[in-house]
């Protein structure tokens, strides 16, 4: 029985043994380093981003002036008073709508009948608030999920003069019309030879945010700015297909 439990144990070791795999670490890191100062994140990665960032800044003290915001958590009253912990500079900007939502959110957390329609419009208005409020005195960023999902199928909409600019991992909310840089490619994933769901979607959502990136710097006619990007994704996101229209704008 023994021999039997390690030739199993033999066979399923390289599946499951994660401790070259840094990918998680890597990624979040590389979100916050990059990020500029005193920026607000909006996302709902939870599995790959947002719970390592929450142990990053808060455990270790990394970035801490960044503030990491989970989209979905904020249906629960609970991560008001977490928000409030972690950025007591931030809660003036959407405590109005948050005041609406706390109140109107209690029927359904007590399990007693409720309005969804007006939970949920109270909940959309906190949204809009963190957004277009900070957006004015920091730099405000969307995960491409929100942008792709939510934002596509209108679950949230953002006001027409406000524009989404991709960045290196997520797209930046502007209602200016000039070009706004982003800064160079120079992360690194090390996943140890593991591969699975997560990691997939790690690289997928970098390699397709570093094509729409490279597609903004070609709009505006910055071909070597644009070749960065795009060399990034061919040396390190082969899964990613570069259009073939953006190599002969290259040229």
């Amino acid at each position: 029985g023994a021999v039997l439990v390690l030739v199993q144990a033999g066979f399923t070791y390289g599946s499951v043994n994660q401790s070259n795999n840094l990918i998680f670490e890597q990624y979040t890191k590389a979100i916050l380093d990059k990020a500029p100062k005193n920026s607000l994140i909006f996302s709902y990665q939870w599995d790959y981003f947002l719970s390592a960032s929450y142990y990053f800044q808060h455990v270790e003290g990394l970035r801490k002036d960044v503030a990491v915001i989970d989209k979905e958590l904020l249906r629960r009253s609970w991560y008001y008073n977490q928000l409030n912990r972690c950025y007591p500079w931030l809660t003036a900007s959407y405590k109005p709508e948050a005041d609406v939502f706390l109140r109107e959110v209690v029927p359904f957390e007590k399990e007693i009948p409720y309005e969804a329609q007006i939970i949920e419009k109270a909940y959309r208005d906190v949204i809009l608030a963190i957004l277009l409020k900070n957006m004015k005195d920091r730099p405000v960023f969307l995960a491409p999920e929100l942008v792709d999902k939510e934002l596509a199928n209108k679950e949230f909409e953002l006001p027409p003069n406000i524009k989404l600019v991709p960045d290196l991992f997520f797209f930046r909310l502007t209602d200016k019309d000039e070009y706004i840089p982003a800064p160079d490619p120079d992360f690194t994933y090390q996943t140890g030879g593991v591969d699975n769901i997560y990691i997939e979607q790690i690289r997928l959502l970098t390699g397709a945010m570093l094509l729409r990136r490279a597609q903004y710097e070609l709009s505006y006619n910055k071909k070597e700015r644009a070749k960065v990007y795009i060399d990034k994704v061919i040396k390190d996101f082969p899964g990613t297909q570069v259009p073939p229209e953006f190599m002969e704008k290259l040229k």
